[in-house]
């Protein structure tokens, strides 16, 4: 896909044999060596309203038969690779252009997309209904490794006639292109990524003091987020379900009471440090628990999701989701995760509703743990401040802790 046109290719030639990597790669060099007029841009209807595209996909499907050809094709396909011409080149402009820069190369309808940029940057978008962290991880882990053995070569174009398709429009598919694309520009939250590695301790000290890695830095995060919010707002964390067959994940309510205490008593001068100590115990043991019970089944949160979605337009809202504390704990204005990426998802693409959100992604080594966070623009160093000084307390907490049993 490039530039509102469409090209068919089979990962497999007319004999019936795997196209080789030099033959894939001749595809897409002649079609970045073609000189394409800009096609209106089918594609950005897909990002629109559920309703509003339904209704205008069936006159663009009317409209010509080839439109109708067209879009049969990009559904049946496996994937879409995107080729851009941007070439975003920091993790907060890569981050943001991943998320939402090229509304009018992208089919949002579509499961897997691959997104390559002109100066080699690449992504992958995946519509999250269908594809969690735990299948991105298979997916990535080749993509990644591929990408940092590669070594640069010159391919021959093969000589091949490319399966070109464009779509064909009127002055109301248009106008719905246009109105789409104005509404997606001013819905834009524009955020600012960081990527930094806390020093102060790892899984290994951790462990010495009988304290689980994730429990502990999730107690770092907390911490920092009544310091960076001022107040202790809710903090949602996603769990996997991987244990079970098709497992997909949950989400935890991470500001148990225990762990509310505990950061308040972190930001109480008059509280002691074997107070604190045993407050952090009893919160990093409460978090484990919950994630433990939410790890084999057990949670709530999706369970409640899919009921609320279920509700048809003509009944009761159920009482519970009308309830304003219920509406108060859903995800707003933080949610980490933990899920193991081995640095492949230091760019993500996570975004909510919330203009102030922030998302932090930390993965815990031996020593230390990395940190990618993302923040409102101009915000992400006030919350790196904020979990070093977090990570700084707690580990004075360490320095004068007994082992637990």
């Amino acid at each position: 896909m490039r530039r509102g046109h469409f090209f068919k290719i089979s990962p497999r030639n007319d004999r019936g044999e795997n196209n080789s990597i030099a033959d894939l790669a001749g595809f897409l060099q002649a079609i970045l060596d073609l000189l394409l007029e800009n096609s209106p841009s089918i594609a950005s209807l897909t990002a629109g309203q559920r309703a509003s595209w339904a209704q205008i996909r069936e006159l663009v499907q009317s409209y010509r038969s080839t439109n109708e050809t067209l879009l049969r094709l990009i559904e049946a396909a496996a994937f879409i690779v995107c080729l851009d011409e941007q070439s975003p080149s920091t993790p907060t402009e890569r981050s943001n252009y991943f998320s939402w820069g090229s509304v009018s190369n992208r089919w949002a309808d579509k499961p897997l997309q691959f997104a390559i940029c002109s100066n080699g940057t690449s992504a992958y978008i995946c519509e999250h209904g269908l594809i969690d962290a735990g299948t991105l991880r298979k997916l990535s882990e080749p993509i990644q490794k591929a990408i940092e053995t590669y070594e640069p070569r010159s391919y021959e174009t093969p000589k091949l006639e490319l399966d070109e398709y464009t779509f064909e429009t009127n002055a109301v598919i248009d106008k719905h292109i246009h109105d789409v694309e104005a509404i997606f520009r001013a819905s834009i939250i524009k955020t600012e990524w960081l990527n930094f590695t806390c020093h102060e301790f790892g899984t290994t000290p951790l462990k010495q003091h009988g304290y689980g890695s994730k429990s502990a830095y999730q107690m770092v995060i907390q911490l920092a987020s009544l310091m960076y919010f001022g107040t202790q707002h809710p903090s949602w964390e996603t769990v996997t379900m991987s244990t079970f067959h098709k497992g997909r994940v949950d989400i935890i309510q991470s500001v148990l009471p225990p762990v509310a205490a505990f950061c308040a008593a972190m930001r109480d001068p008059s509280t002691t440090t074997p107070k604190r100590r045993d407050l952090f115990h009893d919160a990093t043991k409460s978090y484990t628990k919950a994630v433990t019970r939410i790890s084999r089944g057990r949670g709530f949160a999706h369970h409640l999701y899919a009921l609320q979605e279920v509700v048809r337009p003509d009944e009761e809202i159920p009482e519970l989701f009308r309830d304003e504390m219920y509406a108060r704990t859903r995800p707003g204005k933080i949610m980490t995760d933990c899920i193991p990426f081995a640095g492949a998802i230091t760019e993500g693409g996570f975004v909510m509703p919330d203009a102030e959100h922030v998302w932090v992604h930390y993965e815990v080594d031996d020593e230390c743990c990395r940190f990618s966070i993302k923040t409102p623009v101009g915000r992400a160093k006030e919350l790196e401040g904020a979990l070093m000084e977090s990570a700084k307390a707690i580990r004075g907490l360490l320095d004068h802790d007994g082992n637990y049993e």
